[in-house]
């Protein structure tokens, strides 16, 4: 689910735009359903990875992160990301890093940081036809990171109390729900996203901890007033 890569290099919510001219992966229902949906609690510390144009990383802002960290492979995207973040009200809660995550994440481990969310999106397809842009490519296909990959590395650096979230495709589920048990996390939400009422679900909208209890299992359809109610603090039309 996204919008037209070429329809909008700028998008305006209700208290900030961002610029996604250079970013692989552009503004979608993906990243403002993540984004609406997390857990943030006042106060936060968030590590918002493959951060793009800083989509995910402003809206926990918004949801009151105060220390938001976003690490961005693509140069071009994470230069785009530091330039709506400076844009933006929250300059000063948010920092940018053009760096490959998983360099990132030793570091991040060596110097004992923890995060109370950790999020990601774009969902990082397996198999498919890859995009002839190799950014596209890598955003989409998980040429440089996998759900695997990303849950075991996410499980180092998550608070005693912290969340982890996530989208991803349905046909995902099987291959996430095994990496999060062999990471020792366990699911407590767990959202179905169809593109319409009574459709089929086609994303999985994920929060894992680090504590066994009971999953909270919904659903969810663009459009409907439960979705509207959801991304009404960000959409300047509540659509």
């Amino acid at each position: 689910m996204g919008r037209n890569p070429n329809r909008e290099q700028t998008f305006r919510f209700k208290q900030f735009e961002v610029r996604n001219a250079a970013s692989a992966m552009k503004v979608g229902t993906d990243g403002v359903l993540l984004g609406s949906w997390m857990t943030v609690d006042e106060g936060a510390s968030v590590l918002d990875i493959g951060a793009g144009c800083g989509l995910i990383s402003l809206m926990a802002a918004q949801r009151g992160a105060v220390r938001v960290y976003g690490v961005e492979i693509d140069e071009a995207a994470a230069d785009e990301a530091a330039f709506n973040v400076a844009a933006s009200p929250w300059a000063d809660r948010v920092v940018i890093v053009h760096n490959d995550f998983f360099v990132e994440s030793d570091r991040m481990r060596a110097d004992g940081r923890r995060f109370d969310l950790v999020v990601s999106n774009p969902p990082f397809f397996s198999g498919g036809v890859c995009s002839p842009d190799l950014s596209r490519s890598m955003a989409r296909h998980g040429v440089s990171l996998d759900f695997p990959q990303l849950i075991a590395s996410a499980a180092d650096l998550l608070e005693s109390d912290g969340h982890l979230a996530l989208v991803s495709p349905v046909d995902r589920k099987d291959d996430i729900e095994l990496a999060v048990a062999l990471s020792r996390l366990h699911i407590c939400r767990l959202c179905s996203v169809a593109t319409k009422p009574g459709a089929a679900p086609i994303r999985l909208l994920w929060d894992i901890v680090r504590t066994p209890s009971a999953v909270i299992a919904d659903s969810l359809a663009i459009g409907s007033p439960e979705y509207r109610m959801l991304t009404s603090p960000f959409y300047l039309d509540r659509r």
